[in-house]
């Protein structure tokens, strides 16, 4: 299971069992179309709210340790398109602030959007539709 945004692997304990709860804000905040030549098309500015929480359980030769994390921020990511690619890049950059001990972070992810539509109508498949003459 991911933990909250903001925490790596190597800063969490082993867990015998765990819960995550995660609410997202998403919302674009500008539409700026605008065209930097043949390198890059940016579409949308969009943002991200999250709020995670991450509680878990360790049984250590039959005592159990409990505790819960949490974790709090924002994403700004920007959809374009590079190099007349088709598909879409969204670079995005996060900042992540842990509840548990104040802690901030900031980071980067790059995720792609790529999405196509099988079968419609065209003038071909409108002809073959059509009812012969008699």
């Amino acid at each position: 299971m991911a933990l909250p945004r903001g925490y790596t692997s190597t800063e969490l304990i082993l867990y015998n069992d765990s819960k995550k709860v995660a609410f997202n804000y998403a919302l674009p905040l500008l539409y700026p179309n605008l065209s930097v030549g043949p390198v890059a098309y940016f579409k949308r500015i969009q943002a991200n709210l999250f709020f995670d929480s991450f509680e878990y359980t360790y049984d250590f030769n039959q005592e159990f340790f409990s505790n819960t994390i949490q974790s709090a921020g924002i994403e700004l990511g920007i959809e374009t398109n590079l190099l007349r690619f088709f598909w879409t890049f969204v670079p995005t950059f996060q900042y992540s602030y842990r509840l548990e001990d104040g802690a901030s972070r900031f980071g980067f992810l790059m995720t792609t959007q790529f999405g196509f539509a099988i079968g419609g109508i065209t003038p071909y498949t409108n002809l073959q539709n059509q009812a012969l003459p008699q």
